[in-house]
Protein backbone atom coordinates (compact mmCIF):
# COMPACT_ATOMS: atom_id res chain seq x y z
CA UNK A 1 0.00 0.00 0.00
CA UNK A 2 1.07 3.57 -0.64
CA UNK A 3 1.61 6.04 2.15
CA UNK A 4 -0.70 8.77 2.23
CA UNK A 5 1.35 12.41 2.40
CA UNK A 6 2.29 15.20 0.24
CA UNK A 7 4.29 15.20 -2.31
CA UNK A 8 5.98 17.95 -4.98
CA UNK A 9 5.72 18.07 -8.45
CA UNK A 10 7.81 20.49 -9.99
CA UNK A 11 7.68 21.47 -14.05
CA UNK A 12 10.96 22.60 -15.63
CA UNK A 13 9.85 25.06 -18.28
CA UNK A 14 11.96 24.32 -21.65
CA UNK A 15 13.95 27.14 -22.39
CA UNK A 16 15.19 26.15 -25.81
CA UNK A 17 11.78 25.99 -26.79
CA UNK A 18 10.78 29.27 -25.39
CA UNK A 19 13.38 30.96 -27.00
CA UNK A 20 12.18 29.35 -30.05
CA UNK A 21 9.24 30.73 -29.97
CA UNK A 22 9.70 34.34 -29.47
CA UNK A 23 12.39 33.87 -32.28
CA UNK A 24 10.08 33.06 -34.76
CA UNK A 25 7.93 35.86 -33.29
CA UNK A 26 10.61 38.02 -33.75
CA UNK A 27 11.01 37.16 -37.72
CA UNK A 28 7.64 37.81 -37.97
CA UNK A 29 7.42 40.95 -36.34
CA UNK A 30 10.67 42.50 -37.88
CA UNK A 31 9.23 41.34 -41.16
CA UNK A 32 5.82 43.55 -40.62
CA UNK A 33 8.09 46.29 -39.48
CA UNK A 34 10.41 46.00 -42.44
CA UNK A 35 7.62 45.67 -44.87
CA UNK A 36 5.86 48.81 -43.59
CA UNK A 37 8.57 51.17 -43.60
CA UNK A 38 10.44 49.92 -47.40
CA UNK A 39 6.21 50.70 -48.45
CA UNK A 40 6.18 54.24 -46.59
CA UNK A 41 9.49 55.22 -47.68
CA UNK A 42 10.03 58.53 -49.88
CA UNK A 43 9.02 57.61 -53.45
CA UNK A 44 7.45 54.55 -52.23
CA UNK A 45 3.89 53.00 -52.95
CA UNK A 46 2.32 54.31 -49.74
CA UNK A 47 4.66 57.18 -48.79
CA UNK A 48 1.82 59.50 -48.38
CA UNK A 49 -0.02 57.32 -46.04
CA UNK A 50 1.42 58.72 -42.36
CA UNK A 51 -1.14 56.61 -40.94
CA UNK A 52 0.96 53.25 -41.97
CA UNK A 53 3.71 54.62 -40.70
CA UNK A 54 2.16 55.25 -37.25
CA UNK A 55 1.33 51.67 -37.27
CA UNK A 56 5.12 50.81 -37.43
CA UNK A 57 6.37 53.63 -34.50
CA UNK A 58 3.38 52.24 -31.87
CA UNK A 59 4.64 48.49 -32.28
CA UNK A 60 8.55 49.58 -32.06
CA UNK A 61 7.48 51.65 -29.06
CA UNK A 62 4.70 49.66 -27.68
CA UNK A 63 7.43 46.52 -27.40
CA UNK A 64 10.39 48.69 -24.90
CA UNK A 65 7.20 50.24 -22.72
CA UNK A 66 7.21 49.90 -19.26
CA UNK A 67 4.95 47.53 -18.20
CA UNK A 68 2.62 48.67 -15.63
CA UNK A 69 0.52 47.03 -12.66
CA UNK A 70 3.84 43.98 -12.08
CA UNK A 71 6.17 43.60 -9.54
CA UNK A 72 9.63 42.24 -9.46
CA UNK A 73 12.76 43.51 -10.85
CA UNK A 74 12.02 43.14 -14.75
CA UNK A 75 9.42 46.35 -15.74
CA UNK A 76 10.30 46.26 -19.55
CA UNK A 77 11.38 43.50 -21.69
CA UNK A 78 14.80 45.38 -22.79
CA UNK A 79 15.00 43.80 -18.96
CA UNK A 80 15.08 40.30 -19.88
CA UNK A 81 17.09 40.69 -22.77
CA UNK A 82 15.13 42.20 -25.97
CA UNK A 83 16.62 45.17 -27.85
CA UNK A 84 17.25 47.15 -30.93
CA UNK A 85 20.92 46.35 -31.10
CA UNK A 86 23.93 48.50 -29.98
CA UNK A 87 25.20 49.52 -33.35
CA UNK A 88 22.71 52.83 -34.61
CA UNK A 89 22.27 53.28 -38.37
CA UNK A 90 20.03 55.88 -38.96
CA UNK A 91 19.78 54.68 -42.96
CA UNK A 92 18.85 50.96 -41.61
CA UNK A 93 15.54 49.88 -40.48
CA UNK A 94 15.60 48.57 -36.71
CA UNK A 95 15.03 45.03 -35.87
CA UNK A 96 14.38 43.80 -32.38
CA UNK A 97 16.71 41.26 -31.27
CA UNK A 98 16.84 38.94 -28.29
CA UNK A 99 19.97 37.91 -26.22
CA UNK A 100 18.77 33.95 -25.10
CA UNK A 101 21.01 33.90 -22.43
CA UNK A 102 20.32 37.19 -20.90
CA UNK A 103 16.13 35.91 -21.36
CA UNK A 104 16.74 32.23 -19.77
CA UNK A 105 18.82 33.81 -17.00
CA UNK A 106 15.57 36.16 -16.16
CA UNK A 107 13.39 33.24 -17.05
CA UNK A 108 15.04 31.40 -14.20
CA UNK A 109 15.08 34.05 -11.72
CA UNK A 110 12.19 34.86 -11.99
CA UNK A 111 9.54 33.49 -14.22
CA UNK A 112 6.35 34.57 -12.94
CA UNK A 113 7.77 38.27 -13.29
CA UNK A 114 8.88 37.52 -16.97
CA UNK A 115 5.58 35.86 -18.18
CA UNK A 116 4.20 38.78 -16.63
CA UNK A 117 5.67 41.70 -19.10
CA UNK A 118 3.97 39.58 -22.00
CA UNK A 119 0.33 39.36 -20.41
CA UNK A 120 -0.65 40.06 -16.77
CA UNK A 121 -4.00 40.17 -14.91
CA UNK A 122 -3.63 44.03 -15.53
CA UNK A 123 -3.59 43.66 -18.98
CA UNK A 124 -1.05 45.62 -19.43
CA UNK A 125 1.69 43.26 -21.14
CA UNK A 126 2.88 43.14 -24.42
CA UNK A 127 0.11 40.47 -25.74
CA UNK A 128 -2.24 42.11 -23.54
CA UNK A 129 -1.69 45.38 -25.41
CA UNK A 130 -0.88 44.20 -29.35
CA UNK A 131 -3.89 41.82 -29.90
CA UNK A 132 -6.33 44.31 -29.28
CA UNK A 133 -4.76 47.03 -31.58
CA UNK A 134 -4.16 44.82 -33.93
CA UNK A 135 -7.61 43.87 -33.69
CA UNK A 136 -8.95 46.83 -34.22
CA UNK A 137 -6.96 47.87 -36.79
CA UNK A 138 -7.50 44.41 -39.06
CA UNK A 139 -10.54 43.56 -38.09
CA UNK A 140 -13.81 43.16 -40.24
CA UNK A 141 -14.73 47.21 -38.95
CA UNK A 142 -10.98 48.01 -38.81
CA UNK A 143 -8.59 51.20 -40.04
CA UNK A 144 -7.11 48.87 -42.74
CA UNK A 145 -10.07 46.85 -43.84
CA UNK A 146 -12.28 49.71 -43.94
CA UNK A 147 -9.22 51.17 -46.75
CA UNK A 148 -9.26 48.09 -48.96
CA UNK A 149 -12.74 46.91 -48.93
CA UNK A 150 -15.13 46.76 -51.54
CA UNK A 151 -15.84 50.42 -51.46
CA UNK A 152 -14.03 51.65 -48.78
CA UNK A 153 -11.96 54.52 -48.66
CA UNK A 154 -9.29 53.37 -51.44
CA UNK A 155 -11.66 51.86 -53.28
CA UNK A 156 -13.80 54.97 -53.53
CA UNK A 157 -10.45 56.95 -54.85
CA UNK A 158 -9.67 54.23 -57.45
CA UNK A 159 -13.48 54.90 -58.84
CA UNK A 160 -12.96 58.56 -58.39
CA UNK A 161 -9.49 58.23 -59.95
CA UNK A 162 -11.41 56.05 -62.79
CA UNK A 163 -14.22 58.56 -62.92
CA UNK A 164 -11.64 61.36 -63.73
CA UNK A 165 -9.71 59.71 -66.44
CA UNK A 166 -12.86 58.33 -68.23
CA UNK A 167 -13.89 62.07 -68.31
CA UNK A 168 -10.07 63.01 -69.51
CA UNK A 169 -10.36 60.22 -72.29
CA UNK A 170 -14.05 61.98 -73.27
CA UNK A 171 -12.73 65.69 -73.09
CA UNK A 172 -9.50 64.14 -75.05
CA UNK A 173 -11.32 62.31 -77.74
CA UNK A 174 -13.41 65.15 -78.29
CA UNK A 175 -10.54 67.77 -78.78
CA UNK A 176 -9.26 64.82 -81.28
CA UNK A 177 -12.25 64.94 -83.02
CA UNK A 178 -12.30 68.94 -83.36
CA UNK A 179 -8.77 68.74 -84.17
CA UNK A 180 -9.16 65.82 -86.85
CA UNK A 181 -12.08 68.40 -88.78
CA UNK A 182 -9.60 71.38 -88.54
CA UNK A 183 -7.20 69.17 -90.27
CA UNK A 184 -9.65 67.73 -92.88
CA UNK A 185 -11.26 71.09 -93.63
CA UNK A 186 -7.46 72.94 -93.82
CA UNK A 187 -6.37 70.44 -95.88
CA UNK A 188 -9.60 71.05 -98.20
CA UNK A 189 -9.11 74.88 -97.92
CA UNK A 190 -5.04 74.24 -99.41
CA UNK A 191 -6.07 72.22 -101.86
CA UNK A 192 -8.97 74.66 -103.08
CA UNK A 193 -6.19 77.30 -102.76
CA UNK A 194 -3.52 75.39 -104.77
CA UNK A 195 -6.31 74.68 -107.48
CA UNK A 196 -6.50 78.78 -107.18
CA UNK A 197 -2.87 79.33 -107.56
CA UNK A 198 -3.20 77.01 -110.38
CA UNK A 199 -5.91 79.03 -112.26
CA UNK A 200 -4.25 81.86 -111.61
CA UNK A 201 -0.98 80.52 -113.23
CA UNK A 202 -2.64 79.88 -116.28
CA UNK A 203 -4.85 83.04 -116.54
CA UNK A 204 -1.02 84.51 -115.60
CA UNK A 205 -0.13 82.48 -119.10
CA UNK A 206 -2.59 83.31 -121.28
CA UNK A 207 -2.29 86.82 -120.68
Amino acid sequence: FLKTGTSTVTIDTDEDAVVQNIQNFLTAFNGAIKGIRESTASGAVLSRESSIREIASYLQQTFFNTVSGISGPYQSLADIGFSTGSDFDSSAIPSISLDADKFKEALRNNKTNVTELFSNSSSTGLVDTLFPYLDEITGYNGFLNERIKTNGSIDSQINSINDQISSIEYRVSQKEARLRRQFTLMEQMMQSLQGQNSSLARLSGTL
